[in-house]
């Protein structure tokens, strides 16, 4: 998992590339029919800007209409605030894309069945949910999006209101992407939509264990309270349910994620001889399993136990 991935939109049959920020996805888990959009590749979290009045979409009153009225940039995790997914598609006809409420990761952003207006719904998303599915159409700055539907553009009417009605993309529904980051954090205010601090999705704290090797380690594993930073101290396990430690350190913060997968990029810390090391330390939910860099691949750190020592004797 590069730090930096490409995520390519399709624009009928021409291919669009965004490089910048956290929009990512090297080659998009296309969905197939009927599968849940949130196991679609998580892009990244965005805010949306309507260049016809300049002004931010948020999901405004009790039926969480989206309106173009918010004239700061939404702070992420706010009702302002988005997490894109890529639930079907290809190069040829287009990406099929899904925006998910970073507020209320249950509610999805959904074309209304009698008037079409968009608004985040409560409701299940799947790869076959056209009122929840779009395509995109223009720039990587400034876009378009149309609705699955009923083929129609998603535009800001006369009330603010975002309504899927527009039969051609216009100065009404074109959108600018302002990239948010992709955990809770504040966003930029007036200022430049500067990514946001990244949060884990995962507990990951405890104790694991693995082999490298003819050896045993134990890592004691911590996170900060909003689990943007890793620390793991490493022990050699002698086998009669000793420690030897700590021998490594390793402090790393969260630099890349995915709805399957985070990235840690810091530096192991000799205990003994404070030698430093750069590396990257992987988690994968799919085995629950930390890895870390070694020459030119990732290599198993250890999977988690709940087994504890019965003592624990100085390394050096």
């Amino acid at each position: 998992m590069a730090s930096i991935k490409r995520q390519i939109l399709a624009l009928g049959t021409t291919a669009l590339t965004i490089t910048t920020g956290c929009l990512f996805a090297e080659t998009p888990a296309i969905a197939g029919n009927g599968i849940p959009c949130d196991q679609g590749d998580r892009l990244g979290r965005i805010a949306l800007k309507s260049t016809h009045n300049n002004r931010f979409l948020e999901a405004r009153g009790n039926n969480k209409r989206l309106k173009a009225k918010e004239r700061q940039t939404p702070r992420a995790g706010s009702w302002g605030s988005f997490d894109v997914y890529v639930v079907g598609g290809n190069v040829n006809e287009g990406f099929l894309y899904a925006l998910r409420s970073s507020k209320d990761p249950n509610r999805w952003a959904t074309i209304e069945r009698n008037d079409n207006k968009l608004k985040l719904q409560a409701r299940r998303c799947t790869s076959t949910t056209t009122s929840k599915l779009f395509k995109a159409s223009g720039s990587a700055q400034q876009f378009s999006l149309k609705s699955l539907k009923n083929n129609r553009w998603i535009g800001v009417d006369d009330d603010k209101k975002l309504v899927a009605k527009y039969r051609d993309a216009n100065g009404r529904t074109e959108l600018l992407m302002v990239e948010l980051g992709q955990g809770a954090g504040q966003g930029s205010g007036q200022g430049s939509g500067q990514e946001a601090t990244l949060s884990s999705q995962f507990a990951i704290a405890g104790t694991w264990v693995g082999r490298r090797g003819q050896k045993t380690y134990v890592y004691k594993v911590q996170q900060n309270s909003d689990r943007s930073k890793l620390r793991m101290i490493q022990f050699i396990h002698t086998g009669n349910g000793e420690l030897v430690g700590p021998v490594r350190e390793f402090k790393g913060t969260l630099s890349d994620q995915s709805n399957r997968e985070e990235q840690f990029d810091g530096e192991w810390r000799h205990s003994c001889n404070s030698h430093r090391m750069a590396q990257t330390v992987l988690y994968r939910s799919t085995d629950v399993l930390l890895s870390a860099t070694q020459g030119n691949g990732a290599v198993p750190v250890s999977q988690r136990t709940t087994r504890t020592p019965r003592s624990i004797t100085p390394a050096c």
